[in-house]
């Protein structure tokens, strides 16, 4: 599999990540890098190795979920730089 600057270039528009036409070739080639290993791992046969589950005898601790008393409002947007009917008021983080 190989990534292209193109490739790169979206993903950094799409993540409002800054990145010159340098940067997004040298993490092209950063990223054709990591996914040569992650296909060099691929082909490495783990059927006979065991999970970290089973090689340790860990077992989940579960608990019942049980409703409990929560904070009022109040309490919780106490501390908000801003708020507006009982929410949050945060920057927008899609496109304009």
């Amino acid at each position: 599999m190989t990534v292209t600057t193109t490739e790169i270039l979206r993903l950094a528009e799409m993540t409002r990540i800054g990145l010159d036409l340098n940067e997004a070739d040298r993490l092209t080639s950063q990223m054709d890098s990591i996914l040569d290993h992650m296909n060099l791992l691929r082909t490495v046969d783990t059927n006979s190795v065991q999970t970290a589950e089973e090689s340790q005898g860990l077992t989940n601790i579960v608990r019942l979920d049980e409703v409990s008393v929560s904070l009022p409002v109040e309490a919780v947007l106490a501390n908000a730089p801003e708020t507006s009917d009982n929410f949050f008021v945060v920057p927008a983080v899609m496109g304009e």
